[in-house]
């Protein structure tokens, strides 16, 4: 770690003048500390770093250094310390003893408190190496902006390829085919023009594609090539897609081997592009970026980043699970385990919580895109990181948002002196122990009447606890939650429609009285503390052999009651419950890592029929293997960290297989925990008018959008599809929660219409249309159909994008795509731009599955939906020229696995050749409907009576009937 300090012309100047020595420390087992914190050598990561810094020491007061790491793998191994005594790393290659230390996995041996870091900012979580780690940190958030590593290209070959129909930001457009490669410079070109750089640097060493066994750098980097069955020649690696025709190449230059030649290798070879790549080093191509601009090419890359480029840079997207690093990474704020309970003693001798205030400030703490863009501006101009936090929290269209992250409760309520000087006096002039206890008790009264207060609690926005719970169950759930008595340090949140029961194995002790129950007390007094007179009681709950005397047939099972334990191991006869009615909270003594026990008991009267499970209660075992922080198969979930360790328990299906959804909990910093129903997916619905307002906030959100240097956006909203909204919205809202978007920020409910749709597919397209449904659906296209309550599935938002691997399984039929099209709430099936949409295999499945359900069909497009006549009569005959030479069987699925299992299923409901002709059939019908509407208008208006100047029809179209 590389230890630097703030420059002095800025340290305690840039908002208030705080001297050192007014600046406090952390005490920790009795030690005071200065607060250390790390952030990453690269240049994002300097400007926010330091706004913390600031922050820190003039509004906390609190005393700090900072440490320099080189990756987010030392940024981690800092916080949890895993260190020696003086803050170095361990050599793996020095001993054996040091090799298992080096590994991070043995926390007895970690340094307590850690030397580097108690705080880490920017830690990019998905490389392989960091998911074992972060299992050790005490909390971890995300920053507010994402990274975007990946293959990029410059702007103005994207504009190139729009003018000619082309969109370059997609990798399907790089198969060979579809005419990508006229947009670029031939590899031999690009060859020549690197090696005529030199390097502007001392020495001036010659640039040139390092895939190439002639130079001596590259033999072990060669080697690991070579055991992929990879090897390359004069400089290059050719995919299988162009090697025999090496003119047909697309030109791709990395910075550093390490990131993911071989991984790119593979990609091209799976998914048959035709591209020819080498590595150059990141400072060379840094140089290749800057001094080679009339060269097409693509080029490792990624946002934030300080290189001024001229052509802006423009990604090329992919879809991640056939990546091994995410093009959009999360970056997290990191804590040590230690710093929630690190204090500060109050000259009087009083301890504050100001490691919680610190937790605090970083857990509020936000970037937005827009702000690490100009921060990087700034930075490419060579401004300093401290003149680039200063300057951004001394503009006053930040300080609002600055000001809402320092703690609302400070550790320290400060009183004039001449109210402490009265406090002392009267202390100092009782005469008597009584007399003191009186004096003393105005004192604090006197004091308390003075100092602000605000009341940490689940449902109060602004503290610490409530901002959590705000996050983890979404603010249309918030405003729901009261509160309910209780006592204790933490919390326990029931944000579900049922009653909950819990249990603990173990020594916790609620801390609450419970009322006792007599021998012989009445059913209603002991079935699991559904007390009518409280809405929150406390039950005895017997072990499973005198359960079935009282509990209800559905919790009477041996199972469904598990034995508890007292704190040495033995059985004990009675343990106490905790019930909770929905929608409320409880004060409750902090949660350990003990095992819970849980019972989940629909509500009598539920405010909607469908928030019900179809057994009476479901009873689950919380265990403390179960607290995770990333998704069981988190290598394909796109780097997804969760912002606390949450579990996942499923619930017992119904009687006919359905499924019943999860139980979700996420624990808390301070012991609190949150208990939530995950639904299943025909659940997840999402109200229409509130689907077009996330499509309008996927266009219109600023964040979604780059800026130049003159505040131009780099992205039209034209550019915007889901992929975006994904990376930029749904993940860092939803997916970091272990949750859909649907069940975050909306209303959802059943689902009766089904969207099929592209990711690909422009936001705004997609708006348009889902608008002329909706304009339909209101003016009484859907018989019996109220338009505001419908609920539609769209899968971008009604899957959990931090569990697509797991949700999806091993079998389509159980999909969520497949469960929603089976259920008897859905009956309307809508395809967007249907073409576009058909040649995906999900999309043939679902339009397949939507046929065998007997579901309705209706096909929309910009102009409206085509069975409705809203299709002028050009676009028809398009559709009948493409519907004509279609089929299904071309469709393409990017993974092979998905691939194979929707053929099996399309083989098992008829095939491709038939679900051709059914399309066919479906559009045939469609245009036959839209013919109707126009004759009826041509009826209505009658023939024209003059001569016609121009014919409106288009040409080889004549009688409306030849389109059908």
């Amino acid at each position: 770690a590389l230890a630097v300090s703030p420059a002095p012309a800025l340290a305690g100047f840039c908002l208030e003048d705080v001297p050192v020595e007014e600046q406090r420390q952390l005490e920790y087992a009795g030690a005071n500390y200065t607060l250390p914190i790390a952030h990453g050598m690269w240049s994002s990561a300097g400007p926010p770093a330091e706004v913390m810094r600031i922050l820190l020491e003039e509004k906390l007061k609190v005393r700090t250094r900072v440490h320099l790491e080189r990756s987010s793998t030392q940024l981690i191994k800092s916080v949890i310390g895993c260190t020696d005594r003086d803050g170095h790393f361990w050599n793996a290659s020095a001993s054996p003893q040091d090799a298992q230390r080096a590994a991070c996995m043995t926390e007895s041996e970690f340094q307590d408190p850690p030397v580097n870091a108690w705080v880490s900012t920017e830690v990019w979580p998905s490389a392989a190496e960091n998911k074992p780690l972060l299992r050790f940190v005490g909390s971890q958030s995300p920053m507010g902006y994402a990274s975007t590593p990946g293959l990029y290209t410059r702007r103005s070959v994207i504009e190139a390829g729009e003018k000619n129909s082309t969109f370059l930001k997609w990798w399907q457009t790089y198969q060979v085919g579809f005419g990508a490669k006229q947009f670029f410079s031939s590899v031999a070109e690009m060859d020549a023009a690197i090696r005529g750089l030199s390097d502007a640097g001392p020495g001036g060493d010659r640039i040139q594609p390092m895939c190439d066994p002639r130079i001596p750098e590259s033999a072990g980097h060669l080697a690991n090539l070579a055991e992929e069955g990879v090897s390359c020649s004069d400089g290059w690696w050719y995919a299988p897609a162009c090697q025999n025709n090496t003119d047909e190449c697309i030109p791709v230059v990395l910075g550093e081997f390490h990131w993911n030649m071989i991984d790119w290798c593979k990609v091209a070879t799976s998914m048959d592009l035709p591209l020819a790549i080498t590595w150059a080093g990141w400072k060379h191509e840094k140089e290749i970026l800057m001094r080679l601009p009339a060269q097409k090419f693509l080029f490792y890359f990624w946002e934030p980043n300080d290189l001024p480029m001229p052509d802006p840079p423009e990604q090329v997207l992919f879809e991640d699970e056939t990546l091994s690093i995410p093009q959009t990474q999360n970056v997290l704020v990191i804590t040590w385990k230690g710093l929630n309970f690190a204090t500060w003693r109050h000259p009087q001798g009083v301890l504050f919580p100001l490691g919680a205030d610190v937790m605090s400030l970083y857990r509020m703490m936000t970037f937005t895109r827009e702000d690490l863009r100009e921060m990087m501006l700034q930075k490419a101009a060579g401004d300093s990181n401290e003149d680039i936090a200063c300057r951004w929290l001394r503009d006053s269209q930040h300080e609002e948002r600055w000001k809402a992250w320092i703690p609302l409760e400070h550790a320290v309520p400060e009183l004039p002196s001449s109210q402490r000087q009265i406090i002392v006096l009267l202390l100092a002039g009782a005469g008597s122990v009584s007399g003191g206890a009186v004096l003393l008790a105005l004192a604090f009264w006197y004091w308390h009447r003075r100092a602000t207060f605000v009341e940490d609690s689940p449902a109060t926005a602004g503290t610490p606890t409530g901002d959590w719970v705000l996050k983890w169950v979404g603010p249309v759930r918030h405003g729901a939650l009261t509160e309910t008595s209780g006592w204790g340090k933490g919390w326990l949140v029931n944000a579900s429609p049922f009653r909950i029961s819990i249990v603990l194995n173990g020594s916790m002790d609620f801390t609450a009285q419970p009322t006792e129950t007599p021998s012989g007390g009445s059913l209603e007094d002991l079935e699991m503390g559904k007390r009518k007179s409280s809405r929150r009681s406390w039950s005895w709950v017997a072990t499973p052999s005198s359960a079935s005397s009282w509990l209800p047939r559905s919790l009477s099972r041996s199972k469904s009651v598990p034995r508890s334990r007292s704190r040495s191991g033995s059985s004990t006869n009675r343990r106490r419950a905790l019930t909770l009615e929905p929608w409320t909270f409880a004060r409750v003594q902090p949660f350990g890592d003990d095992e819970l026990e849980l019972t989940i008991i629909n509500h009598d009267e539920p405010a909607e029929p469908w928030q019900q499970i179809a057994t009476e209660a479901a009873a689950i075992v919380v265990e403390p293997k179960d607290w995770v922080r990333e998704p069981s198969l988190a290598h394909s979930e796109g780097g997804v960290t969760y912002d606390c360790p949450t579990a996942r328990k499923l619930l017992p299906s119904s009687d006919d297989g359905a499924s019943q959804g999860h139980a979700r909990l996420a624990k808390g910093d301070n012991g609190s925990i949150v208990f939530q129903w995950s639904p299943p997916h025909p659940l997840r619905g999402v109200p229409i008018g509130e689907f077009l307002k996330f499509l309008g906030r996927v266009i219109e959100t600023p964040t979604l959008h780059r800026s130049d240097a003159h505040g131009r956006s780099e992205y039209a909203n034209h550019e915007l599809n889901m992929y975006h909204a994904c990376s930029r919205i749904i993940k860092p809202e939803a997916a970091i929660v272990d949750a859909s978007y649907a069940e975050i920020h909306t209303h959802h409910g059943p689902a009766n219409m089904f969207i099929s749709h592209v990711w690909a597919e422009r936001a705004d397209n997609t708006k348009e249309s889902m608008n002329k449904l909706y304009s339909w659906i209101r003016q009484g296209g859907v018989s019996a159909w109220d338009a505001d309550s419908i609920r539609v599935w769209f899968c971008t938002i009604c899957n959990n994008q931090s569990r697509i691997r797991d949700e999806l399984g091993m079998d389509v039929y159980h999909s969520p795509f497949a469960q929603v099209l089976r259920s008897r709430f859905c009956t309307h099936v809508a395809l967007v731009s249907p073409f576009m949409a058909l040649n995906r295999k999900w999309c043939n499945y679902e339009f397949c599955l939507s046929r065998h359900e007997s579901k309705d069909i209706c096909m929309l497009t910009t102009e409206g939906v085509v069975e409705a006549g809203h299709v002028a009569p050009k676009t028809l005959q398009l559709l009948a020229d493409k519907v004509m030479d279609f089929d299904c069987k071309d469709a393409t699925c990017t993974s092979a696995d998905d691939e194979a299992f929707i053929d099996e299923a399309v083989h098992n409901m008829g095939g491709y050749a038939e679900l051709t002709l059914t399309l066919q059939e479906v559009f045939r019908n469609a245009i036959h409907d839209a013919q109707l509407c126009l004759n009826q208008a041509v009826h209505r208006i009658g023939a024209p009576t003059g001569p016609r100047v121009t014919s409106a029809v288009p040409p080889g179209v004549g009688d409306a009937a030849d389109i059908v």
